[in-house]
């Protein structure tokens, strides 16, 4: 069985996140949570920003802003389409440079 804390913890726990200060986009992401988000979806997220290299952070904290994104799942859902939509970028331009 799979378990995962909320965010905001339960009346048995708390939970205080605290964002890494060498990225920005961590308090952004951290500002934006809802309470009902679990912690294993958060270390998702961060890892999949962590991982987009191709957006960069800068990006991936402006587009969470402008969408005024709250909750992991859309957080999340915002870096796959970034990734994906850079892939397709680099594509093109390999495409157009041969």
């Amino acid at each position: 069985m799979s378990f995962s804390t909320p965010v905001g913890g339960t009346e048995d726990i708390s939970v205080t996140l605290v964002p890494n200060a060498e990225h920005p986009v961590a308090q952004t992401i951290f500002d934006r949570l809802l309470p009902t988000d679990k912690i294993t979806a958060v270390n998702e997220l961060c890892d999949a920003v962590e991982c987009a290299w191709r957006t960069g952070y800068g990006e991936t904290e402006k587009a969470f802003i402008l969408q005024d994104l709250k909750g992991a799942e859309a957080m999340m859902d915002c870096v796959r389409r970034l990734e994906q939509q850079a892939k397709e970028e680099i594509a093109q331009y390999k495409e157009l440079s041969m």
